[in-house]
C-alpha cells in the first residue's frame, strides 16, 4: 500500500471579490471535483470543511450503530418542551459563527483579519457585512451561548482594485448537564477568495422535518452553487494568488487549547489570556496548494470492492451506484485504503488544485502524556497533502511521525506533486519526550522512499528563543515518502564540561621594562604600557 509517513510529527476564514471584478489576491475560480453523469460513479477527496454551511443548535436523538438518528432544532437551547435538560438519550450540539466583536470587551468574535505584503506589512481588512442566519441563534448568557449569525465579509484596500474576504470561523459546542451549559470543544476556520454572481439563488436554511423513516430529522437546505450567498448573490471560490500571508485574530472560549492541525505553510500561531472567560488567539502564515483527487468509476472500470467502498461511503446498492450523476466525496483526513483503492482509477495524477488557508482543533487524545497538556497551545501541525492524518503526530521509537498521503504527478500527468509539511510545537515538550535538559535542541530531518533511496527536500529546524522548536520538510514528492526527524541534544556533561572550559580562568604573563606583572581571568588583558610576555 502507498502510503506517506512523515516522521515528525488542521469553518472558513474565506476570501469574495464582488461584482466580477479580479484583484492581485486571487487567481481565477477554484477548482470544484465534478460529477460524471449517469452511467458513472466519482470517488474523490474533498475539502471537508466543518460540516455544512448553516448554523444550527439542535437535539440528536436514540442514535443506533447503524448510523440512524432522530434530530430536531433548538435554537433558543435547552428552555422549551421540545429541547429538555435532562432528557435521556439526547444529546444536544450546536455550531455556530463567530461574528467580529463590537468593542474592546467584546467575547466569542473576530478582532480582526489581515493580509501580509511580502514586504511583511499587516493590512487589517475592513468590516462590510455579516450575513444573517436561518433561524435566527439569539445570545442566552444563563446557557452559555452567545448569538450567532453568518459569514462576515472583509475588504482589503491595500490592492488595486481592492480585495475581498469572507471570514467563517466555526465553534462547535455540546450541552453539559452537570454544569448546565453549552461548553466549546472545538474550533474550525479558514480564509478563501471568491467572487460575486448576482442572479436568483436558492435561500438558505435549517429547519425542521420528517425523514424516510417518519420520525424527525433537521431538514438542511443550501445552494449547492455557492459557497455563501442570499437570494440575490452567490459568492464563488477563487484561489489565492501564490505566497499570500494571512492573519486572523480572535477570541474564543478557554476550552480550546492542546494541538491544532492546518493547511497553512510557515505557520505561526499564540494563544493569551482574554477575560474569565476568552482567550484571544491568534494564527498566521501562507496558503496552501492541495492536489485534489477524482477517479471516475464504471460498472466495467470497477472491481466488487471498490463499488462496496462507494456503498459503504454513502452510495446505495445494485445499480444505483452508476446513476444520477453521483459523487461520493470523502473528507481530507481519516482512512488512507480509501486513495489506496482509487489511484490506479485516478492514473496516480491529480485532477486539480486547490489553495487552502485553514486550521481547526485537534479532539483526538495525543498517544503520549507529554503531548497531552490542555492548559495551553502546544503546537499545530500542517500539511498540502491531499489526505492526512488530521491527529497529533505519533512519537515512536524516538520518531515524531505523522502520516500523508496524495497523487504523484500534477494535472498535467507530468510534474510531479511536492508535499509540504510543518510542525511548529513547545521546546518544553519536545525536551519532555526525550528526556532532553534545557540545553539547545538540534534534529536531522531526512526523506526516504519508499525504495529506500534518498529523496530530495527542503527541510529546516529552528528553536526560538521563545520557546518554540520550528520544523518544515517542502518539496518531498508523494505517493510514498517518510520523512525522518531525530531530534538530539549534547550530553548535558558533555555541555557542561564544554561550558566550564570557556568560562575557566587562565593567567597571562605582562612585562613594562623590568617589571612583570601576572593577570589571572576568563579573558585576561594586559595593563595599559605593559605587553604580554
Amino acid at each position: 500500500m502507498k502510503r506517506a509517513v512523515i516522521g515528525l510529527s488542521a469553518f472558513i476564514l474565506t476570501g469574495i471579490l464582488t461584482f466580477g471584478l479580479s484583484a492581485p489576491a486571487v487567481a481565477g475560480d477554484a477548482y470544484v471535483t465534478q460529477p460524471a453523469g449517469d452511467g458513472f460513479a466519482v470517488a474523490s477527496v474533498e475539502e471537508a470543511g466543518a460540516g455544512g454551511k448553516n448554523p444550527q443548535r439542535a437535539a440528536y436523538a436514540n442514535v443506533l450503530s447503524s448510523g440512524q438518528f432522530q434530530s430536531w432544532l433548538c435554537s433558543d437551547g435547552v428552555n422549551d418542551s421540545n429541547c429538555k435538560p435532562n432528557e435521556p438519550n439526547v444529546d444536544y450540539q450546536a455550531r455556530q459563527l463567530l461574528e467580529p466583536c463590537v468593542d474592546a470587551k467584546s467575547e466569542n468574535c473576530i478582532e480582526s483579519l489581515s493580509i501580509i505584503s511580502p514586504d511583511g506589512t499587516a493590512h487589517q481588512a475592513k468590516l462590510l457585512e455579516t450575513l444573517p442566519s436561518n433561524p435566527a441563534l439569539p445570545a442566552v448568557p444563563s446557557q452559555g451561548l452567545f448569538e450567532s449569525k453568518g459569514i462576515s465579509l472583509y475588504q482589503d484596500d491595500s490592492v488595486s482594485p481592492s480585495a475581498f474576504y469572507a471570514v467563517v470561523f466555526w465553534n462547535y459546542l455540546r450541552y453539559n448537564a452537570s454544569a448546565g451549559k453549552w461548553i466549546t470543544t472545538n474550533i474550525d476556520a479558514s480564509v478563501y477568495p471568491y467572487r460575486v454572481q448576482l442572479g436568483s439563488f436558492s435561500k438558505n436554511f435549517v429547519k425542521d422535518g420528517i425523514g424516510v423513516d417518519n420520525k424527525p430529522h433537521l431538514d438542511d437546505r443550501s445552494d449547492p452553487r455557492c459557497d455563501w450567498n442570499d437570494e440575490s448573490r452567490c459568492g464563488i471560490r477563487q484561489d489565492f494568488a501564490a505566497g499570500t500571508r494571512v492573519k486572523i485574530s480572535a477570541r474564543v472560549a478557554k476550552t480550546i487549547t492542546g494541538w491544532f492541525r492546518g493547511r497553512i505553510t510557515k505557520p505561526s500561531i499564540s494563544l493569551t489570556s482574554f477575560s474569565e472567560m476568552n482567550n484571544a488567539i491568534t494564527v498566521e502564515g501562507e496558503e496552501v496548494n492541495v492536489p485534489r483527487m477524482r477517479a471516475v468509476l464504471s460498472p466495467s472500470t470497477s472491481t466488487p470492492e471498490q463499488q462496496q467502498a462507494i456503498i459503504n461511503h454513502g452510495g446505495n446498492g445494485g445499480n444505483t451506484v452508476f446513476r444520477n450523476e453521483v459523487k461520493y466525496p470523502f473528507s481530507n483526513w481519516g482512512e488512507f485504503d480509501w486513495v489506496e483503492m482509487f489511484r490506479g482509477l485516478a492514473n496516480d495524477t491529480s485532477a486539480g488544485l486547490s489553495t487552502v488557508w485553514s486550521f481547526s482543533t485537534i479532539d483526538a487524545a495525543a498517544n503520549n502524556s507529554c503531548m497531552a497538556d490542555n492548559s495551553r497551545v502546544l503546537g499545530i501541525v500542517s500539511t498540502n497533502a491531499t489526505i492526512f492524518n488530521g491527529t497529533t503526530p505519533t512519537f515512536e521509537n524516538g520518531m515524531l511521525s505523522y502520516k500523508v498521503a496524495g497523487m504523484h504527478y500534477l494535472p498535467d500527468g507530468k510534474n510531479l506533486s511536492e508535499g509540504t509539511y510543518d510542525l511548529i510545537m513547545r521546546s518544553d515538550v519536545a525536551r519532555c519526550l526525550y528526556g532532553f535538559s534545557k540545553a539547545p535542541i538540534s534534529a536531522t530531518i531526512s526523506v526516504i522512499g519508499n525504495n529506500g533511496e534518498s529523496k530530495t527536500a527542503v527541510t529546516t529546524v529552528g528553536e526560538t528563543d521563545d520557546g518554540w522548536l520550528k520544523l518544515a520538510a517542502y518539496g518531498f514528492t508523494f505517493s510514498s515518502p517518510t520523512i525522518q526527524v531525530k531530534l538530539s541534544q549534547q550530553d548535558s556533561q558533555t555541555t557542561a564540561s564544554s561550558s566550564a572550559a570557556k568560562t575557566a580562568a587562565r593567567s597571562i604573563t605582562c612585562v613594562k621594562g623590568k617589571v612583570t606583572k601576572k593577570v589571572t581571568g576568563t579573558s585576561p588583558k594586559c595593563p595599559a604600557g605593559f605587553k604580554k610576555k
